[in-house]
């Protein structure tokens, strides 16, 4: 049995559910981490620039209306808009504690 039709078109149950994405989850992950290299790296700029999009942000490439924020950051990584530092925390010499003496009854 063919699907119902409306006003002669016949309608499909999948038409117009299924989201249009110009390219997958798994290819903008893809992409953004040839860039930053670690995965552990990628995960911790993308939450940083998902919460920044959150809090009202704009973004830096564009954006097609049905991407998500994290897509929108992942995306901003793989096109070189968004980069990230590594830094090293400083070491402090080790030094042992001195320890306040009392000399005498006081």
């Amino acid at each position: 049995m063919p699907p119902p039709a409306r006003n002669g078109i016949i309608l499909s149950p999948n038409v117009f559910t299924a989201p249009y994405y110009p390219m997958s989850n798994s290819t903008f992950v893809q992409e953004a981490l040839t860039v930053v290299g670690a995965p552990e790296i990628l995960v911790n700029v993308v939450s940083r620039r998902v919460r920044l999009l959150g809090q009202g942000a704009r973004p830096l490439v564009e954006v097609h209306p049905r991407w998500t924020l994290m897509e929108i950051a992942l995306r901003e990584i793989a096109d070189h808009k968004l980069t990230y530092e590594l830094f090293e925390p400083k070491e402090s010499p080790a030094q042992p504690k001195k320890r306040k003496t009392q000399i005498g009854g006081k």
